[in-house]
This record gives C-alpha cells, sequence and structure tokens, in this order.
C-alpha cells in the first residue's frame, strides 16, 4: 500500500474490529512479514480492542504500539509515516474524514474532513515506550480513548519484514533484584547504541518478576535449585548472522556482571519454548481472589530499581502491620472504612505522580492519580461528541473511579458459604470461579457465531452463570423462591454447548465448560426446572430405550421415516429457505421463531441409505 511521505509501498493487512489478533499475526507470518502488535493476550484480544487501548507487546521495543503501526483505521487516514515510533517524529499528522453511516460502506456521503497536526512527542512521556495518559491526544478520535468515543470497526496495519537471523536469549538473575535491574538499561542501551549501526536490533523484549515466575509455574533453565529473582527474555535480530551472535554474546556478558546467568536459543521451536512463560501470566490471577486487582505500570527504565525496592518494603511493612493488627483489619473491612487507590507511602506515591503510568488503560484503578488537567482534553472531547453518554458511560469522567466498583458484600459472605455448601450449585461455580476472560476459548467454541452475537462462547457464558448463581444466592436469602425467569436463563445457558470440551485445552486454568454445561443440565433436571422441548424429549428417550422391541419401531419412525420426511420437505422448501440462509444470521438470544426453526431444519438434507441394522443386534 502506498503511504504519502514514501517513496515506496509498504506491506499492510486489513482487518475488521473483531478479529483476534494472533489471526491477524498468523496471516502476517504466512506471507513471511511481522505483525508488529503482540500482547499476552494475542490469542484472545481482538483488533478493535487494540486500537481503542493503544497495545503494545513484546515487539514494542522495535516498532511501537498500535498507533505506531496503523496506515489507517475506521475515520482516520494516516497522512505520512516515519515506519518507525511515532514519538520520534517531529511532527504528525492525521486526516479525520466523516461520512454518512446511513448510507452503502462502498460510496458514503462525505460530511467534512479535518486535519490533525501535532509534535510527535506529545503521545509519550519521555523515556517511555508506552504512555496511555493523555486520553485526549489532540482530539485524535478512536485511539486510546478506550471505547469511550465510538466503536472500531476496521483498521489496516502496517507490517514488517523481520531480519534474516534471530536469536532468543533468556537471562536468570540470582541476586538481589535492584542489582540486576540495572542490567535491563545496560542491555537496551548496548544495544541502541553500538550494535544498530551494526544492523543489530532488539525486537522483542520481556520482564518476568519472581513472583510472576512462581505463579506460571516456571523451571530454571540453570542448574541451581532455586527460581531466580528476575527473567528477561529478548528477541536479538538482524541480516548478519555474526553480528548478532556477538551481541547476543555481549548481552550474556552483561548478565553474568550481575549475578546472572545467559541462555541462548537458535532455532525456531527453541526460541518458541523461551517465550512460553511469558505466554502463561495471565495464569497469575487463579493465585488471586475476587478482592485483588492485577495492574500493569509503565515504569521508565532508570527508576525501576526505585520501584521494586519501594514495592518490596511496602509489601514487607503491611504484611507486618496486618499480623499485629488482624483484627482491626477485619474491621476495616466490615464497616467499609479500608480505602483503595493510593498506597499511602509518600515516596512511592510521588513516583507514580511523576513518572508511572498505566500500561493497559487508565479504568478506574488509575483515574484518581491524573490531575484535572490532564483529563480536561478528554472530558470536553467526550461532552463534543457523545453528550449522552452512550458509549462506556461514566468512563474516565469524575467519578468514574473504584468507587464504582462491585464488591460482594462481606455481612453476606457466611450466609453465601453455608447456602454454597448445603445445595448443588456449588459443583457449578467452584470450576468456573478462576476464569481470566482471557476468551481463548471463543475461536474453538461451536456455539460461538459473532455474526449472531457474543454471548454463547465459554468466556461470556460463565459471566451469564455467575450472575445467575448470585441471583439465586439472593433469593434465596430472602426467602423469596427463586425467579422462574432466572430458572430459564440459567437452561438457557446450559443448552448452548455441543459439549464437544475442545474449549478446555486452550484455557490458561483448565476450565471444561463442557462438564458445566452438563453439570448444569443435571441440576435442572433434578429439580424438575429443565425447559421442555419435544425433540431433546424425543432424541433421549430413543437412545436410552434398550428393549429391541422398543428399538426397532422407533428406528423405523425417527430414522426411516423422519429422515424421508425431511428430505421431501429440504426439497421442497430449499429455493424459499436459501435466502434466509444467506443472510446474515440475526441474534440467537431466545427461541427462535418456529419459520426460523422450519428453516434451519429443512436446511441441510439429512442422509439416505442408512444402515438398516444397529451394531448389535439381539439373538
Amino acid at each position: 500500500m502506498p503511504l504519502p511521505g514514501l517513496a515506496e509501498p509498504v506491506p499492510t493487512v486489513f482487518s475488521e474490529a473483531g478479529v483476534v489478533t494472533k489471526r491477524v499475526a498468523d496471516a502476517a507470518d504466512r506471507a513471511g512479514l511481522v505483525f508488529a502488535v503482540d500482547p499476552t493476550s494475542i490469542d484472545a484480544s481482538c483488533i478493535g480492542s487494540n486500537v481503542a487501548m493503544n497495545t503494545g507487546g513484546k515487539k514494542a521495543v522495535l516498532w511501537g504500539t498500535a498507533v505506531d503501526n496503523l496506515a489507517w483505521w475506521r475515520m482516520v487516514e494516516r497522512v505520512g509515516h516515519n515506519l518507525g515510533k511515532i514519538h520520534d517524529a517531529p511532527e504528525v499528522t492525521f486526516t479525520l474524514t466523516w461520512k454518512d453511516g446511513h448510507e452503502s460502506a462502498a460510496s458514503p456521503k462525505l460530511l467534512r474532513t479535518e486535519t490533525l497536526t501535532m509534535p510527535g512527542q506529545s503521545f509519550r512521556k519521555t523515556g517511555l515506550g508506552k504512555d496511555v495518559t493523555d486520553k485526549f491526544l489532540g482530539g485524535l478520535p478512536g485511539v486510546q480513548k478506550e471505547g469511550c468515543d465510538g466503536l472500531i470497526t476496521s483498521a489496516r496495519w502496517i507490517v514488517h519484514r523481520m531480519p534474516k537471523h534471530i536469536r532468543t536469549v533468556c537471562l536468570e538473575f540470582f541476586g538481589q533484584a535492584r542489582d540486576a535491574i540495572p542490567s535491563i538499561v545496560e542491555i537496551v542501551s548496548q544495544l541502541d547504541t553500538e550494535n544498530r549501526c551494526a544492523g543489530v536490533l532488539l525486537a522483542g523484549f520481556e520482564h518476568l518478576d519472581e513472583r510472576y515466575l512462581r505463579a506460571v509455574g516456571c523451571v530454571t533453565k540453570s542448574k541451581r535449585a532455586v527460581l531466580p529473582e528476575m527473567v528477561l527474555i529478548g528477541n536479538i535480530v538482524g541480516d548478519d548472522d555474526t553480528a548478532v551472535a556477538r551481541a547476543t554474546s555481549e548481552v550474556v556478558r552483561i548478565a553474568n556482571a550481575r549475578a546472572g546467568e545467559g541462555f541462548i536459543a537458535v532455532g525456531a521451536d527453541a526460541r518458541r519454548k523461551f517465550w512460553l512463560d511469558r505466554a502463561r501470566t495471565a495464569a497469575i490471577a487463579k493465585r488471586t481472589n475476587a478482592f485483588k486487582i492485577n495492574e500493569d505500570v509503565v515504569i521508565p527504565l532508570p527508576r525501576v530499581g526505585d520501584y521494586t525496592d519501594a514495592i518490596e518494603r511496602i509489601n514487607i511493612e503491611l504484611s507486618i502491620k496486618n499480623k499485629l493488627r488482624l483484627v482491626e483489619a477485619l474491621q476495616a473491612y466490615y464497616d467499609g472504612e479500608l480505602k483503595t487507590g493510593k498506597t499511602g507511602d509518600a515516596e512511592l506515591d510521588k513516583l507514580a505522580r511523576d513518572e508511572i503510568l498505566g500500561e493497559h488503560g487508565i479504568g478506574i484503578t488509575k483515574l484518581e492519580f491524573l490531575t484535572d488537567a490532564e483529563t480536561a482534553g478528554m472530558r470536553s472531547c467526550k461532552a463534543k461528541i457523545d453528550p449522552d453518554g452512550r458509549f462506556n458511560k461514566g468512563k474516565l469522567l469524575p467519578g468514574g473511579d473504584l468507587r464504582l466498583a462491585y464488591t460482594p458484600s462481606f455481612n453476606l459472605l457466611g450466609h453465601e458459604s453455608l447456602i454454597m455448601q448445603q445445595s448443588d450449585i456449588a459443583t457449578i461455580s467452584e470450576p468456573i470461579k478462576d476464569c481470566l476472560r482471557c476468551g481463548k476459548c471463543k475461536p474453538v467454541c461451536a456455539t460461538h457465531v459473532p455474526r449472531a452475537n457474543l454471548l454463547y462462547s465459554p468466556r461470556n457464558k460463565i459471566p451469564a452463570t455467575s450472575l445467575l448463581i448470585e441471583a439465586f444466592l439472593y433469593e434465596e436469602q430472602i426467602r423469596r423462591g427463586i425467579s422462574i425467569r432466572h430458572w430459564d436463563e440459567f437452561s438457557n445457558v446450559a443448552d448452548h454447548c455441543t459439549v464437544c470440551h475442545k474449549c478446555e485445552s486452550p484455557c490458561p486454568v483448565d476450565i471444561d465448560f463442557g462438564e458445566v454445561s452438563m453439570a448444569m443440565r443435571d441440576l435442572l433436571r433434578r429439580l424438575g426446572k429443565k425447559r421442555f422441548n419435544p425433540g431433546t424429549a424425543a432424541s433421549m428417550w430413543f437412545l436410552n430405550a434398550t428393549r429391541p422391541e422398543t428399538i426397532k419401531p422407533a428406528r423405523k419412525v425417527m430414522i426411516d421415516w423422519g429422515f424421508k420426511a425431511q428430505r421431501i420437505g429440504h426439497q421442497a422448501l430449499k429455493t424459499f429457505a436459501k435466502a434466509q440462509v444467506a443472510a446474515p444470521p440475526p441474534a440467537t438470544t431466545g427461541k427462535a421463531p418456529i419459520r426460523e426453526q422450519v428453516v434451519h431444519f429443512v436446511n441441510r438434507r439429512m442422509p439416505a441409505g442408512v444402515p438398516k441394522k444397529t451394531a448389535t443386534t439381539s439373538p
């Protein structure tokens, strides 16, 4: 694709908003190119969210975040591109185009245009590879707005050529973290200065601390019997194999000088194994509970050591205080007096105010750290573009902080625990409590049809199940009985599963929603709340039949005559059904109308010539 300001066309990949990031990366890989945006959630996140959150990843160290790699996205067309990080450009220009959304997408009416020009340095604070603080971004729509100014529908991304030779280095540090952390600065500086001239680049870089390593079950590559305090993983690339090997050896030498050991992978399989621990970091949520919020932050490299020391000191101080004042702390929980947000540590709060920024957005957890001046642009933009608050109402605005976060009532936990222990609902809630909402189950799920709706993937059925369980517990405590509507919704979730068990394999916390669905159906059956469906009832009656005198006539009616009747219906109605089947599917919530059921029943022809006898026959 030709880009203004560049003499040669550059390779790009087009994607609609709902495409999973991994599929875009795979498409680029098949073409021998690299898609730069690769967050840890690459298997589950979608392109639209990457634009809205300005996502990065391990390759951001070389090619930047989403905004650095967009050729254009909905409403916005890039006027010039430096094929590098946007903050390195002296000036950045965007052209905004508004078109009539009521007309055909192929030739919509042009409403107006506007040009935005701003300094490249305004996108990020000095020393940061990612910075999501400035939500306004000079009025640039979509990017970094966290879905507060509209919906991303499509984007075209610049893809890159990876240099010919790649080596992955894994550095394990066993000394004090504050002594090892300066090696990050040394490695980046070494590769940015001395080796860049030789064509050697750092194309991916990730830091994992000791707590992450324990959470994901990391196994050290060293012969030592303890886990390292810190692990650095990086891809060193270049077109000169000798120069890449020399730079990699120099990186290992830097690690050795700081109580570290280095391991180098050259082959593709070995390099992939080095990065596996990074892909498993989402599983740390299984080690936390409902009252802990995990957040990533962006810290200037020279200050990482200060941040680590401050966090460790706070952990130690709070641990001692909690042990000495356990009763007072519990009372504070019950009275609702425990405050969240700022640390209470003056030194760390100053560091957070001046230099620490959110990596995955601001949301509700970091809003209180921003001043009114820093959010003024976003408030003005929101008031102009979305005065009715149709997109993420209240988010990133005054009051949209942790005060709006849902937390369960501590006064009711004891009652709910007893109900859970004395009922079968615990067999359903226990397997799904560790769900990370990562969405890795969506691509393999047979009932996940995005064109129809987004409700019936395991990732979305689990929150629905959890909410229904909360409703059951509430209604049980107030002794009103459980609403019939809640049973119907519970049955609706349970029925939307083929029990193929394909969701278990990609799940980082090993949830098998097929087993959960079977438990839900069993509970409904035993309580007499299962919805009656004639087809399901007839099928189960036939499958459970054991006597030959029952099976033979049932088979004759259901298989021989029933299949034949369906084939006749298919032949007679296929012309009328074709138009409805070819059209985008409507929302599949609730019970489908009779007409739709008939269309889908006759859509595919039932097989003829099925075996006349069962596999086993009575003597």
